[in-house]
């Protein structure tokens, strides 16, 4: 009688266990899938905010260096807008 009530007791737990898989298996599977791809996002966000900050960093200690390139820069940007304008309204 008590071997009985185990089997069963072990078939309702089963039965149990598939109905969470088929309810919840979806969500665990990306869930599992979501945590290396949040550490390579978050790798590779870090690396752009170290450059970021380097960068950063050389822009404020050799300003006079660069101030002249923003009139240069200044011309290639309102070029590039002048002429890239019409093929891409076109397009």
């Amino acid at each position: 009688m008590i071997e009985k009530f185990k089997t069963l007791i072990w078939i309702k737990m089963i039965i149990r266990i598939k109905s969470v898989y088929k309810t919840y298996g979806g969500l665990f599977f990306l869930g599992l899938i979501g945590i290396p791809v949040g550490a390579i996002i978050g790798l590779i966000d870090t690396i752009f905010g170290t450059v970021l900050l380097k960068v950063t960093d050389i822009r404020e200690t050799y300003p006079m260096y660069l101030i002249p390139f923003l009139a240069v820069v200044g011309v290639v940007i309102a070029y590039a807008i002048l002429n890239l304008e019409e093929k891409v309204v076109k397009e």
